[in-house]
Order: C-alpha cells, then structure tokens, then sequence
C-alpha cells in the first residue's frame, strides 16, 4: 500500500488505496500518521445534510471537537467529501489553524481531487483541509463503511464514535459499531438520523441490540461533550 501526495494550494494531504478488506490497522499505518491519543469516528449526514441544521453542526465541531482534539492530540475521522459534517468538520479545523490529523475515508470511484480523476457527475471534491484520505476501492456508496468503522478497534488508543445528522449508510454505520461493543454518542439537535437515536421510542434506537454503549450529547451544549469526551477518551481535565 503505496501512500502518495495530494496537493490543494499550499495544503497537502497524504492519501492511500484500500481494498474493502483492508485491515484497517494496515490503512493507518500506511499513512504514517503522528501519535495521537485517542480517536474519534464522526459518522455524519453528507450531501442530504438540511441547510438549516448546519450552523448548529458547524458551532460545535469548531467549540467542541476542534480544540478538544487539538488539545490533546487526538485523531478524527469523518467522510472526507466537500460535503455536509465532513465539509464543516474541514472548515472548522481550518479556521482554528489546528494541526490535529483529520482522516477523510470514502470511496474512491465517487471523489476527485488534484492529480486524482477529473470532475464528473458522479464525483465529488474532497475537502481541502483534511490532512490524511483513505480511498476504499468498490462500486456503491458504504463500500468504504467497514474500514471507518473498524478504525476504532484497529488501534491501542480509546476511541468512540460521533453520529451527527445523517441518513440510511449513518444507521447502517452505527449498528455495526454498536455490534463491536464500541461507545457511540448521539449528537441531538442536529438532525435527521441523529435525532432518531436521540429519541427512545424511534425505530431507530428499538434497532439498536441490547447493551449497546449509547451515549448524548447536546449539539448546544459543547462544554457538556467535552467532558463526556475526556471521560470516554481518559483524558485529564482542562
């Protein structure tokens, strides 16, 4: 697994190829990634995301995760797109001039970037302010599911995974974390999947096995999910 460059302007990235059977483990250790102290797996509505629940998203990914993970060292992973959370998670991190690393997972036939496939009608631009990608080869949206989803179990350091909004891959994502025993935080009041989770008579959270590691967080309220989050992470106070 080769690792080459990607070059934004004066951003670069460092990207590989994957196969659905990727070992995760192998991914990131291809990409020659910093230490870092824990992880956190955003699984996040993307092109579908609503117009009106992205100023609520974008405030707490810039008051919440960025100086959380800038802090402490920790490493984020999201859909890697110009879209929805990963989109917002990008601008954020970028607005902040945070130097975390922010891995983008999706899959390679539907992203194009420079020195990548040319635009089309079925390809979309990565967000220029990750600094890692992974591309998972593969026909079909979710192809690229598995490998983000096995980030979490692939390293030595804890981790738990973020749902903010979201859509059918999003559930389907976070019943498979669910299935790995993983602890998993519902980001409430920013839409759409996430806000079906947060309500506990919803098909949705009926869907979820029993004893799944099931935790809120108030989209409003980032001081909140910072401590759930060192919590999670053993991180020290502030």
């Amino acid at each position: 697994m080769q690792p080459f460059t990607i070059s934004f302007g004066e951003q670069r990235a460092v990207a590989v190829q994957a196969s659905p059977h990727t070992a995760p483990a192998q991914a990131l250790a291809a990409l020659g990634l910093p230490p870092y102290r824990g992880i956190i797996v955003i699984h996040g509505g993307a092109g579908a995301m609503e117009r009106s629940a992205m100023p609520a998203v974008r405030a707490f990914l810039a008051d919440a995760v960025v100086p959380l993970a800038q802090a402490h060292g920790l490493l984020i992973a999201d859909g890697a797109t110009q879209t929805g959370v990963a989109r917002l998670m990008g601008e954020a991190r970028a607005a902040a001039r945070a130097t975390f690393p922010l891995l983008g997972v999706a899959p390679q036939r539907y992203v194009t970037y420079p020195g990548g496939p040319p635009p089309g009608k079925e390809r979309y631009p990565l967000n220029p302010h990750h600094s890692h990608f992974i591309f998972v080869e593969g026909d079909g949206f979710g192809v690229e599911s598995p490998l983000l989803v096995g980030l979490l179990r692939a390293t030595s350091v804890p981790g738990f995974a973020l749902i903010v909004n979201g859509g059918k891959i999003v559930m389907e994502e976070v019943r498979a974390q669910a299935a790995q025993g993983n602890a998993i935080v519902i980001l409430r009041g920013s839409g759409r999947a996430a806000d079906r989770l947060a309500d506990t008579a919803s098909a949705e959270r009926a869907s979820l096995p029993a004893g799944t590691r099931l935790y809120l967080a108030e989209v409003r309220a980032p001081a909140a999910f910072g401590a759930l989050a060192r919590r999670l992470l053993s991180l020290p106070a502030p």
